[in-house]
């Protein structure tokens, strides 16, 4: 039994976005599901033994909301040393995607 108060609270509304997308992949449509972040598929093994590596290194927290500071400025000299383009790390977004082929 949930508390009175516990009963007040707002449902999470991405909980029922993905709760709807359920109900419509069980009606038989296609649905691409972009509401929890949630991978649908395993980690490769490459990525799970690296991951498990930095992990044990203490290697585990967000990082800065553009992306590692250590690969931008990395990007910014590329971007010096091969295009002759200056820019700044304040202008490079680092940006993680997920491919799934349909």
């Amino acid at each position: 039994m949930l508390s009175e108060r516990a009963n007040q609270i707002e449902p999470f509304i991405v909980m029922e976005v993905l709760e709807r997308a359920q109900e419509l992949v069980r009606q038989g449509k296609h649905i691409i599901h972009l509401e929890v972040g949630e991978p649908d598929c395993n980690v490769p093994p490459a990525v799970a033994k690296a991951s498990m590596k930095v992990i044990l290194e203490g290697h585990s927290h967000y990082t800065h909301s553009l992306g590692n500071s250590e690969l931008r400025e990395a990007l910014v000299k590329k971007y010096k040393s091969e295009y002759g383009v200056s820019v700044t790390q304040d202008q490079i977004l680092i940006l993680q995607a997920v491919l799934r082929r349909y």
